[in-house]
């Protein structure tokens, strides 16, 4: 069975099949001299070129608000709890117990961007007090531990099941026979008829058994 990629993994290959897309020649681009097709990326840089075009790249505060899924959390004492991980700002004492949406980057877990419910910007959280690690654990680490844990647990079933097969059934106990504790009786021994009650009392006296 083919494993599933890792997030890494992914990540990864997503990076090599674009970098392989824009190198390569495309036929829906033009014929170079060579009579070869431009590749995009080339022809992306031969029209900046030939248009002396000024590119307006995105500035690092745009990049770092990018890209970034929310969650709904409250404020308590400058605090905000995501993940089981903890991030603190003096800023969040404006908003205590109030909702507010925390965006994270699944990456890079060492801070959030706080905003209020309106989308206004309150702060960066930093993380500062992380009550299970000694280092704040990034969203995809904890779900990779997750899964890691269920399959460990799902082998573990799956070999305590193996262990029960082994074990033999208990074998069923034969009853006691408790009539192997009662006096046994000569059945060849012919019963005796008394004539007189005598007789029988003195017998009583010798087996024992007159009260």
């Amino acid at each position: 069975m083919r494993k599933v990629l890792t997030m890494e993994q992914l990540v990864a290959e997503i990076e090599r099949q674009i970098e392989r897309h824009n190198n390569r020649p495309h036929r829906s681009l033009p014929e170079r001299n060579n009579g070869q097709h431009w590749s995009p990326l080339a022809w992306r840089n031969h029209v900046i070129r030939q248009e002396q075009e000024d590119i307006q790249y995105l500035t690092s505060s745009e990049l770092h608000e990018m890209f970034r899924p929310e969650q709904i959390c409250t404020a308590r004492r400058g605090e905000i709890k995501l993940f089981k991980n903890i991030y603190f700002s003096t800023e969040l004492a404006s908003v205590e117990g109030e909702e507010v949406r925390v965006c994270f980057d699944i990456h890079d877990p060492h801070s959030v961007i706080v905003r209020r419910m309106d989308g206004s910007w309150i702060c960066d959280a930093i993380w500062n007090g992380n009550k299970v690690d000694a280092f704040p654990k990034a969203r995809i680490d904890q779900l990779k531990e997750k899964r890691v844990n269920r399959s460990v647990k799902n082998l573990e079933d799956k070999v305590r099941r193996k262990q029960e097969e082994l074990r033999p059934a208990l074998e069923q106990r034969p009853e006691i026979d408790v009539t192997m504790f009662s006096p046994q009786r000569n059945n060849n021994e012919p019963e005796k008829v008394y004539l007189f009650e005598s007789e029988f009392e003195s017998d009583l006296k010798k087996a024992g058994n007159h009260q």
